[in-house]
């Protein structure tokens, strides 16, 4: 074999060999936003639960959930790659002093509406995505009329995105957990 072609057959090797190497971790995150969408799309449409936060029972209708995520090739040896998956999640509510009262509740899709963004970054170390930080904020929107208004925003550590509970846990590869006060009761 003529030295142009062994070195064109170590070239291809050595590209091939990259483009798997690549190709892995892309597979991964793609199974992890896949699982994390499923987690949002089993999520019944309807809810209703007592919000300790509130002191209230309350009804929520949702809107199907946005889950859009980016992935970057970086010089790190220790993350060859970081990730980011972003969550947009709409939800109507109306609250209720009783839990049959708020059962018989008509729902809007345009009023009392609330907007959920978490952002959620990951790297790729010791062959696995990780958690590392994330943002959340949530807006409010009381009527269609209105634009919505920021009510609330949070930065997180690693050990607090591992604390998040329900279908978003799964966007970082942990079980849907749920609050005792989060538990679904669908009419």
């Amino acid at each position: 074999m003529h030295t142009r072609a062994k070195r064109w057959l170590v070239s291809l090797s050595v590209s091939l060999a990259c483009a798997s190497a690549f190709a892995e971790p892309l597979a991964e995150f793609d199974a992890l936003v896949k699982r994390c969408r499923e987690a949002f799309e089993q999520r019944p449409a309807t809810e209703v639960l007592y919000a300790e936060p509130v002191k209230a029972w309350v009804k929520r209708q949702y809107a199907p959930t946005t889950v859009v995520f980016r992935v970057q090739k970086t010089s790190s040896s220790v993350s060859p790659f970081v990730g980011q998956i972003e969550v947009t999640q709409n939800a109507s509510a109306q609250r209720g002093e009783d839990e049959n009262a708020v059962r018989a509740l008509d729902v809007s899709a345009e009023e009392n509406v609330m907007r959920s963004v978490h952002r959620i970054s990951l790297a790729f170390r010791d062959n696995s995505w990780t958690p590392i930080s994330g943002t959340s904020r949530v807006d409010v929107r009381r009527d269609v009329n209105d634009s919505f208004t920021k009510v609330d925003s949070a930065k997180h550590g690693r050990e607090a995105l591992l604390e998040l509970q329900g279908p978003i846990a799964m966007c970082m590869g942990q079980p849907a957990r749920f609050s005792q006060s989060a538990l679904r009761e669908v009419p």
